[in-house]
């Protein structure tokens, strides 16, 4: 009897450490993933507001850096949902319900919530807009991105990634 307490304790040990380690994974990418998409963003500004050239549309190059930080937000989004997934098997399996109450009570379905969580999209949306006006010179250019940008977005939250997975 004793022997199945201590493996059993020690099962909960590691599934605790897992959980530690997960969270810190989850929270530090998150981190990480601001500061980056802050750099790639203030040296976009910093090269669109470069004197142009004739041979090279400086504008493009601010383009492919909001891109960039498009894809590495976007992608670092997937991998957290799939950490926080795990998290919440965790959190069942240790019978940890605070995290998931607070969220599903204080936070989940707030309007506050959704604009907090697509800032960076939309900040991407409207940057692409300018530097694609700053190229074309065509004023339509600007609120058609925006536009399409925003029901993109509009999709993307109607289905988020995390409730499209298949839970495990």
């Amino acid at each position: 009897m004793g022997f199945l307490l201590k493996e059993e304790s020690e099962e909960k040990q590691k599934l605790v450490r897992e959980y530690n380690l997960l969270r810190e994974d989850v929270l530090d990418r998150s981190y990480k993933m601001w500061v980056i998409t802050i750099v790639l963003i203030v040296g976009s500004l910093l090269v669109a507001a470069a004197p142009a050239t004739q041979s090279f549309p400086l504008p493009v190059l601010s383009i492919l850096l909001v891109a960039i930080a498009f894809i590495l937000h976007s992608t670092s989004e997937r991998i957290s949902a799939i950490g926080y997934s795990r998290l919440n098997a965790l959190e069942k399996q240790l019978n940890i319900t605070g995290p998931t109450k607070m969220y599903e009570l204080e936070i989940a379905g707030k309007w506050w919530y959704a604009l907090r969580r697509n800032t960076a999209y939309i900040l991407f949306i409207t940057l692409i807009g300018v530097y694609l006006f700053l190229i074309s010179n065509v004023i339509w250019v600007l609120p058609l991105v925006i536009a399409i940008g925003l029901v993109i977005l509009y999709v993307k939250e109607r289905e988020p990634y995390e409730k499209t997975r298949v839970q495990v």
